[in-house]
């Protein structure tokens, strides 16, 4: 079969009128492409802008250069370590996590996610933010997330009681740059200073910790020569990560949020294959007659086969060029779901690789399914009926035999 513009032409004319009739099936062959690849380049396309934006603010992120993770309180080794790179002119802080109860009047104590750092220096990038800003914390004071003062009944200016002391709340947090760094959190946040958490005394020798070593390098210091320093020095059990790779416990969850998510998209894109492959066989079912017609006037089933197959192609791209670039602006969705837990600016890129590569499952998916209901138009054949009033034949389409 040759194929030149005008018969280029003459398939589009036709799949067009074809599709004139019937509109309102063809408009939900159009929308189940359009969903399918709109929820696989949003997921797709979002995973691409929360990796840039990963890349971007490495140091933010981390709040450091390079965080040194352990499971336990450091060692002296450890300890002389990190100080003697101060002696290299590089700047460490300490932050300490744990959980423990919290507790305030006469209510139920509330098991709360403990963080003591040294603000003066942490953190060494970004910012954490407290409401009322400014405030300045001190061994007597704490700053306390939202829902503690929530499930807690408190106010700013309360009092909260922690191991063996109380301390008055005097901020909210806001924002903490190296949250999604800290992994799962069993309840609600309480900043100490190190002083105020040593007060407590819930932290011994044998508490459940986990210890964090921030280090912020020189501007001509390599990260790299750093880093083997503290491996060598610290062994397997210290995580030590550095700007230059993005954080692997943030990507891990987000690649495997990623698959899961595009797994969906695409059983959803499946579906509307389904969709499209049981409209497109309703609809020849109604035209086996007109099939039939176009046969008997000389029309061949291949000139047939063409003009339904462009009428899918064409639909399947209105599918899928409205479904990609729904799907390109649906990232903003998942970036105001995911706002109140990423303390960055989440810069949300054009994703033309992800429009592609749905573009292309939509068209395929199309395909797939328009091609057995389309073969179909093979077996349709003329069957004529005698006895008519003055010797006349009439015609109808029925499937069976060759075309």
């Amino acid at each position: 079969m040759t194929f030149n513009h005008h018969k280029i032409r003459f398939g589009l004319l036709m799949s067009w009128r074809e599709t004139r009739a019937a509109a309102g099936k063809f408009s939900f062959l159009v929308l189940a492409i359009a969903m399918g690849t709109g929820a696989l380049t949003a997921v797709t396309g979002f995973n691409a802008s929360v990796h840039r934006t990963l890349s971007r603010e490495a140091r933010s992120l981390m709040a450091a250069d390079i965080a040194v993770r352990l499971p336990a309180r450091p060692s002296r080794d450890a300890m002389n370590t990190l100080k003697s790179l101060e002696s290299e002119g590089i700047q460490t802080t300490q932050v300490t996590e744990t959980v423990s109860m919290a507790s305030s009047g006469s209510h139920f104590p509330v098991l709360v996610s403990i963080k003591g750092a040294d603000f003066a220096r942490y953190p060494f990038y970004g910012q954490l933010e407290l409401d009322p800003a400014g405030t300045i914390l001190d061994k007597k004071s704490v700053g306390v997330s939202d829902d503690l003062l929530l499930r807690l009944g408190a106010k700013l200016g309360d009092s909260i009681r922690i191991g063996r002391q109380e301390f008055r709340i005097t901020a909210r947090v806001v924002s903490e740059p190296d949250r999604m760094t800290t992994g799962f959190t069993l309840g609600p946040r309480v900043l100490f200073t190190r002083e105020g958490l040593a007060g407590t005394g819930i932290i011994t020798d044998i508490s459940r910790v986990t210890e964090r070593m921030l280090l912020k390098l020189p501007e001509d210091r390599d990260p790299a020569e750093v880093r083997a320093k503290l491996e060598s020095a610290l062994g397997e059990r210290a995580r030590i990560t550095d700007y230059t790779e993005t954080n692997p416990t943030i990507t891990r969850a987000l690649d495997r949020a990623t698959r899961f998510l595009s797994m969906v998209s695409l059983v959803a894109l499946i579906v509307g294959g389904l969709g499209v492959g049981a409209t497109m066989q309703s609809h020849l079912r109604q035209k086996m007659t007109n099939i039939a017609f176009m046969k008997c006037v000389g029309g061949r089933s291949e000139h047939i086969l063409y003009i339904y197959l462009v009428q899918a192609l064409w639909l399947g791209l209105l599918g899928s060029l409205l479904g990609v670039i729904l799907g390109a602006f649906a990232q903003s969705v998942f970036a105001r779901l995911v706002a109140g837990y990423f303390d960055v600016n989440l810069t949300l890129i054009w994703p033309i690789a992800a429009m592609l590569q749905g573009m292309v499952a939509g068209m395929v998916t199309t395909i797939l399914f328009s091609l057995p209901p389309l073969l179909a138009i093979r077996k349709i054949r003329v069957h004529y009926i005698t006895g008519w009033p003055k010797g006349k034949r009439f015609f109808t389409g029925r499937s069976g035999g060759a075309g």
